[in-house]
């Protein structure tokens, strides 16, 4: 069914280009799985034209994007490697675009399917090498997966499990087993237990509602089948145990979040990290050295950790038992204490310590229902007699089946990933013809909100607040906020079965790597022009100076506004999706280029389901 859709879309795709004036030369051959040839490679690179740096899928939408003022449009043409003319045609010009401050044409070559690498040439704007790839995701799950073995804290880093050996290291924080709180607010001489897991960001804090959003992603994937994870294909300690190596470091990365729930019943600690900020040196042994505490507590992390916990016990029910029913217990712990103890907010305000972020939030409505939704739903797989009650407690919430247009399932707003949550369960749970429908209709309004966006772009921006309004904020990590938004896409697209949903995944895709005001790849290893200079406190500054590169598969956070003074080194009088770090500037860059493990999590998400989902 899938090809006959195909073959319907691309000849009416051909169709139209024909219309506008698309010649096609060529097309049945002259590709090349080879690299362009020398004179290509020598060609001029300009600027001003924009692609997918990283390729093309045969059978997807392919657009480029040229900055010129020209009022006209422009002659191009795609040559092969041994310059024969595969396509020409003329761009249409899109006109003055909000969040670039650009003119814009727009070139479509969707009738260009032969796999191989080729030259754009675009009149008085120079040429531009373009690949067309059949398995354009495969290495990028698993490299984007691997972003967490290396993130571990509590255990060193191995060299037999990375890209690159230099870039092991020892153990980070692997005292974490007993840390004190801060000044004490979980009683003297109490120490938690909280070693093992993911440092979060451009830090070596760890913070529950963080954690939890970015597991859950990573665990979303594997019950929504976004591709088959399988042992042994993420090369780390756990691979050959029997159980799916996503899964091995999910658990791994959520082991702190039981001993966040101090022994005298209190909420959950908000976070833990250093007394002062660490440096950027890379120097382990003196940031092991630094003066660290479990911060004061939350009703959001206790709910985090509730629906963390909840969320394991299900998925490795089939894995290991008795871990399930650990995780299980501590699943209703949690609950309990975010239930019977008064709601405590976590606020810039909060006496702690310094060298962490906030990651303040003054509503946790929405953090109770997606923590009751995910025990609904493990109380059902569990055969839990309180599945009744957590299913009174979601369908009684202002935010039963609510869902975010934006389909930002971040940290602060969780009632997406709740929601989504029921809609894989839908039919286990018991949710009525009513509320599927209600739920799904949902999802198609953000979907159908991002193609929106996609039309109103001249990049090729699934989400940009500037077409919605031109003062309205990006947000920190805004492309996390794109590939989240790709994640209901996803969804969309199982449930419509239209493939032009899965379409305009890969035309996000092709914004993330290199189609963008920026030029630029935003994930490392991947394109033309990728990011080598992120936000990352283990010392890959000094690593670079040395010639060792990023590991590949890294998402940078992206442009963002309404930041002021966020940083020394974001620009903030350009345009709004040229507010990022320029090159060389990542320790002073935090608010653009900064890593994060809820930012590579859909990365991983949407680069699963991509792998499988080919378009070839």
């Amino acid at each position: 069914m899938k090809s006959n859709i195909l073959s319907q879309r691309l000849s009416v795709a051909l169709i139209g280009l024909a219309a506008a004036g698309v010649a096609m030369t060529g097309c049945s051959g002259g590709g090349s799985e080879a690299p362009a040839n020398q004179s290509a490679q020598q060609a001029t690179t300009a600027d001003t034209i924009r692609l997918n740096q990283h390729g093309y899928a045969p059978a997807a939408t392919k657009r480029a994007t040229i900055v010129s003022e020209s009022k006209s449009p422009l002659t191009w043409q795609i040559m092969s490697a041994d310059e024969q003319q595969m396509i020409s045609g003329v761009s249409q010009v899109f006109g003055a675009d909000g969040a670039s401050g650009e003119h814009l044409h727009q070139i479509d070559f969707s009738a260009l399917q032969l796999p191989g690498h080729y030259r754009l040439d675009v009149a008085e704007h120079g040429s531009r090498e373009v690949s067309v790839k059949t398995q354009l995701f495969d290495n990028l799950y698993v490299d984007s997966a691997r972003f967490y073995y290396f993130h571990r804290m509590g255990e060193p880093v191995l060299a037999d499990y990375l890209h690159d050996p230099k870039h092991a290291h020892d153990a980070i924080h692997p005292t974490d087993n007993a840390l004190p709180c801060f000044d004490s607010w979980c009683g003297d001489g109490v120490t938690l237990n909280v070693k093992n897991t993911w440092y979060d960001a451009g830090d070596f804090g760890a913070y529950p509602v963080n954690a939890a959003i970015s597991a859950w992603t990573l665990l979303n994937a594997y019950e929504f089948g976004a591709r088959v994870f399988e042992d042994d294909e993420l090369t780390i300690p756990e691979s050959g145990n029997g159980t799916p190596d996503l899964l091995d470091e999910i658990r791994f990365g959520s082991t702190f979040m039981a001993g966040m729930l101090p022994p005298e019943g209190q909420l959950a600690s908000h976070k833990i990290h250093n007394q002062e900020w660490s440096g950027f040196e890379g120097d382990i042994v003196k940031e092991n050295a630094m003066e660290r505490y479990a911060q004061p507590p939350s009703t959001a992390a206790t709910y985090a950790v509730a629906r963390n916990a909840a969320h394991l016990a299900r998925v490795f029910l089939p894995y290991d038992e008795s871990y399930a029913q650990q995780q299980w217990q501590v699943a209703n712990d949690a609950w309990q204490r975010a239930e019977s103890n008064p709601v405590v907010y976590y606020s810039s305000d909060t006496v702690d310590s310094n060298g962490g972020g906030d990651y303040d939030d003054n509503n946790v409505v929405d953090d109770r229902y997606a923590a009751a939704a995910e025990l609904w739903i493990s109380a059902t797989v569990l055969a839990d007699d309180s599945r009744e009650s957590f299913a009174s407690t979601v369908r009684q919430s202002p935010d039963f089946l609510t869902f975010d247009d934006d389909g930002a399932q971040q940290w602060q707003w969780v009632q997406g990933a709740g929601s989504l949550s029921l809609w894989l369960h839908r039919e286990a749970v018991g949710l009525t013809v009513d509320e599927i429908a209600t739920l799904e209709g949902r999802i198609e309004t953000t979907a159908t909100l991002a193609a929106a966006r996609l039309q109103a772009s001249g990049y090729p921006m699934l989400y940009n607040p500037t077409a919605a309004e031109p003062e309205q904020i990006w947000p920190w990590g805004s492309n996390s906020f794109v590939l989240n938004r790709m994640i209901v896409l996803a969804y969309a697209h199982q449930i419509t079965g239209d493939i032009a949903k899965l379409e305009n995944m890969h035309q996000g895709m092709d914004y993330l790597l290199g189609n963008n005001p920026l030029n630029l790849s935003f994930i490392t290893g991947y394109g033309q022009q990728f990011e080598e200079d992120l936000h990352d406190r283990i010392g890959f500054p000094l690593l670079r100076d040395q010639g060792v590169a990023f590991p590949p598969g890294w998402v940078a956070g992206g442009p963002l506004t309404g930041w002021k003074g966020c940083d020394s080194a974001t620009p903030e009088t350009v345009a709004p999706a040229k507010r990022y770090g320029p090159a060389g500037t990542a320790p002073e860059a935090w608010c653009s280029k900064e890593v994060a493990i809820n930012w590579n999590s859909p990365l991983v998400w949407v680069s699963a389901y991509l792998s499988v989902n080919p378009l070839n």
